[in-house]
C-alpha cells in the first residue's frame, strides 16, 4: 500500500480503505461487515467495502455502492439501487487475494444468474463456478501479489479443469497446495473434496519447486496454535514426514510431466505411503508403458432418460447386481427370457430382440465373464409395451421409435468389445470383486463401464490381468478422483495415465495368467488385501476419534491378504519379470489398505 495511507487508526484504515470485498448473498456481506467491527469493538467502523453483487462483473477503476439487496441473485446494477446511507467504492489492484469461490458446476444451470462468459477464454466453458473467480482474481491482483483459495481438488485433475489449471501454473507462480486427509475439506460442513492453493501473480522462474503438503489432523479439533504452527514449517520446510503434517517438494519440471493429473504428488493421506507405492510402481517401467491413443471410450449412454428400464436385463448372480435393475432374471433359456420386476412381475422375452451387455461391474467374483452377461435390448420385444407401462416410463413429446431404436443399433455397434474396465466403482464396498472383465463373446456394455478398444483377444485377456493387480490398483490410489469421496469415477484420461499398456514380449504369459485365474472366484477387494480389513478399519476410526491413538497403531500388525490375491500377484510379477517377494508385496497390501482406511472414514469439517 502507499505510505499516505499508513496514518490514524490501523484497525479503521483497515476496515474502510485497504480491505475490499464482494459477495452475491446479503447476509454474507452483513457477516463480512459485522465480523470485520468486531476484531476491534471500542474503533467505531464508519464502512466497510464490501459489495453485494455479482463478483464476475465487477471492473477496475469503477465505482461501486455499497448496500444491501433482498434479490436473491441481484445484478451489479441492482445491487448500486440500495437503500439506506450510500456510499462509493472504488476498486483498485490488492497485493493480496483470499478467496473461497462458489463450487457450482456448469450443468446446475448457473449461468442464467451469473456470467459465464467474460473468462471463458482463460478457464474453458466445462469447468465450475470457481474457475472464473481464479481468471477474476488475476485481473485484479497487482504484479507479484498473493492469491489464495479454497477451490475444489478437481483443480488438481481432468479435462473440465485443464485449461484454468495450465494458466495458474503458468501465468502465476504456484507455492503451495495443501489437502486434509481426515476431513472432505477446509470448507465447513463440505462433503466435496477442497485443497488450499497459495499462488503469486507472475510466471514461475526458472527451477521453481512447488510444496504439496497434507494436514493430518482433524480439522474440527484443530487450533488457533496448530495452524500458526502448520504455516510456520510449511513456510521454512522443504520435506518432512510427521504425525500431523507432510510436505514434499517438487520442481515444476516434473509436475509438467505429470501435469493432466497432479494427484500424483498428493493423492494419498500420507505421503510415506507415496514413497511406497511410487517405488513399487517404477519397478515394472521396463515391461509397461502408457496406452494407445483414443484406446478407450465409454459404454453405451441410454437416452432419454429411464429407457434403461425395458432395455435392459440384468442377471441375478447376486442380490446386489439387481438393486437399481428394473428388469432381472435367474436363468435362461435357447430361445428366452423369464425377467421379474422387483414387484414381482413376470415377461417372457424372446432371445433375438437382445444382445449381451453388462449394466454393472459390482458383484462379479470371475475375470471371465463369458455366457454371464446381461442382455439389452436391441428392437421391441412382445411385452415392451407391458413394462414400459410397468416401468412409468414417459415419452418425451419429439420421441421418435424409429430415430431410438436406429440409435440404439448404431451406438451399441460403436461399443462392442471383449474387454472392460469399471467406470464408477466404490472400491471400499463389499460387492466390489474385480475391476476389469473379458468375454470371448463381444459384449456392448453400458457406460458405467469403460470400453477398452482392443480387438486382439490374447492381449484383451492380458490388460484385463494388469487392471485386476496390484499394479492397477497401487496408481488408482495415487491418481483416483476425490471430490466425492467413496465412489469413484475412473475417466479415460485416469486410464491414460497409468502405466498398464504390456509390452508384445509379456502378452503371452500374462494370457496364461488370465487363463489360469479368469474362473476362479476372487472374495470382496477389501478382503483380498486385508482378511481382517473390517475389524482393522472400525478399531482404527474408534482410536483416532477418541484421540487415543496415533496415525495408524492400529496397522502395526501386518496386512493378511487372500492366497487368491498373493498368488495372482506374485504371478503377474513373474510375467514381467520383475523379482518381488511375499513381503513386498504384502507391504504394498499394508499401504493400499491404509489408504482405503482414511478414505473410507471421511468427515466432514
Amino acid at each position: 500500500f502507499h505510505e499516505e495511507r499508513h496514518t490514524g487508526n490501523p484497525h479503521k484504515r483497515f476496515c474502510e480503505d485497504e480491505i475490499f470485498g464482494a459477495d452475491i448473498m446479503p447476509f454474507a456481506v452483513h457477516l463480512t461487515g459485522a465480523n470485520l467491527a468486531s476484531m476491534d469493538p471500542s474503533t467505531t467502523i464508519e464502512r466497510a467495502q464490501i459489495i453485494q453483487g455479482d463478483s464476475l462483473k465487477l471492473s477496475l477503476g469503477r465505482a461501486y455502492t455499497h448496500g444491501i439487496q433482498v434479490d436473491m441473485f441481484p445484478t451489479t446494477r441492482e445491487a448500486q439501487k440500495t437503500s439506506g446511507e450510500r456510499y462509493k467504492v472504488n476498486l483498485r489492484k490488492v497485493t493480496t487475494i483470499l478467496m473461497n469461490p462458489p463450487f457450482t458446476k456448469v450443468e446446475r444451470g448457473i449461468s442464467a444468474y451469473v456470467d459465464m462468459k467474460r473468462f471463458e477464454g482463460i478457464c474453458g466453458g466445462e469447468v465450475g463456478l470457481w474457475g472464473h473467480f481464479i481468471a477474476l482474481a488475476d485481473e485484479f491482483l497487482e504484479g507479484n501479489g498473493i492469491y489464495g483459495a479454497v477451490i475444489p481438488i478437481n483443480f488438481l485433475r481432468g479435462r473440465e479443469s485443464f485449461k484454468i489449471r495450465k494458466f495458474a501454473f503458468e501465468r502465476w507462480t504456484p507455492l503451495y497446495v495443501l489437502k486434509p486427509t481426515f476431513n472432505y475439506g477446509f470448507s465447513e460442513w463440505s462433503e466435496y473434496r477442497d485443497i488450499l492453493f497459495i499462488a503469486r501473480k507472475g510466471a514461475p522462474p526458472a527451477g521453481h519447486q512447488v510444496k504439496f503438503c497434507l494436514v493430518k489432523q482433524d480439522l474440527t479439533k484443530i487450533t488457533r496454535d496448530d495452524s500458526y504452527h502448520i504455516g510456520q514449517r510449511v513456510n521454512a520446510v522443504a520435506h518432512l514426514r510427521s504425525d500431523d503434517l507432510d510436505i514434499q517438494t517438487f520442481p515444476m519440471t516434473y509436475l509438467k510431466e505429470r501435469f493432466t493429473n497432479l494427484m500424483w504428488f498428493c493423492g494419498v493421506s500420507d505421503l510415506n505411503h507415496r514413497d511406497i507405492l511410487v517405488s513399487f510402481i517404477s519397478k515394472f517401467s521396463g515391461s509397461v508403458g502408457k496406452f494407445p491413443a483414443h484406446y478407450f471410450r465409454e459404454g453405451y449412454r441410454p437416452v432419454p432418460k429411464g429407457v434403461s428400464s425395458f432395455l435392459f436385463l440384468t442377471r441375478n448372480s447376486e442380490p446386489c447386481r439387481i438393486e437399481e435393475a428394473f428388469l432381472h432374471f435367474d436363468n435362461e433359456s435357447f430361445s428366452e427370457i423369464i425377467s421379474r420386476t422387483q414387484m414381482g412381475a413376470e415377461y417372457d422375452i424372446e432371445k433375438f430382440a437382445l444382445i449381451p451387455t453388462l449394466r454393472t461391474g459390482v458383484g462379479l467374483k470371475t475375470m471371465n465373464i463369458q455366457g454371464k452377461w446381461d442382455y439389452l435390448a436391441k428392437q421391441p420385444y412382445k411385452a415392451m409395451k407391458q413394462v414400459i407401462a410397468a416401468s412409468g416410463f414417459k415419452r418425451p413429446d419429439d420421441f421418435d421409435w424409429e430415430i431410438f431404436w436406429s440409435n440404439v443399433d448404431r451406438q451399441t455397434k460403436e461399443v462392442s468389445t471383449n474387454i472392460v474396465v469399471v467406470h464408477r466403482i466404490n472400491p471400499y464396498s463389499p460387492n466390489t470383486y474385480l475391476t476389469s472383465f473379458v468375454s470371448s463373446d463381444p459384449i456392448s456394455p453400458s457406460n458405467m463401464l469403460n470400453v477398452v478398444q482392443e480387438k486382439d483377444l490374447s492381449r484383451a485377456k492380458a490388460i484385463c490381468v494388469l487392471f485386476n493387480s496390484s499394479l492397477f490398483l497401487s496408481q488408482f490410489f495415487i491418481l483416483k478422483e476425490e471430490s466425492t469421496g467413496r465412489n469413484i469415477n475412473v475417466r479415460f484420461y485416469d486410464l491414460e495415465e497409468m502405466q498398464l499398456y504390456p509390452d508384445i514380449t509379456k502378452v503371452g504369459k500374462l494370457a496364461a495368467i488370465y487363463d489360469k485365474f479368469g474362473g476362479r472366484k476372487f472374495p470382496c477387494l477389501r478382503e483380498q488385501l486385508d482378511i481382517d480389513f473390517d475389524q482393522r478399519y472400525e478399531e482404527f476410526w474408534e482410536f483416532k476419534r477418541s484421540g487415543q491413538a496415533s496415525l495408524f497403531n492400529v496397522m502395526k500388525t501386518t496386512v493378511r491378504p487372500t492366497d487368491v490375491r498373493l498368488d495372482f500377484d506374485l504371478a503377474v510379477c513373474r510375467a514381467l519379470g520383475v523379482e518381488m517377494s511375499v513381503e513386498d508385496l504384502v507391504t504394498v497390501y499394508g499401504t493400499i489398505v491404509k489408504e482405503m482406511i482414511v478414505t473410507r472414514g471421511l468427515q466432514r469439517d
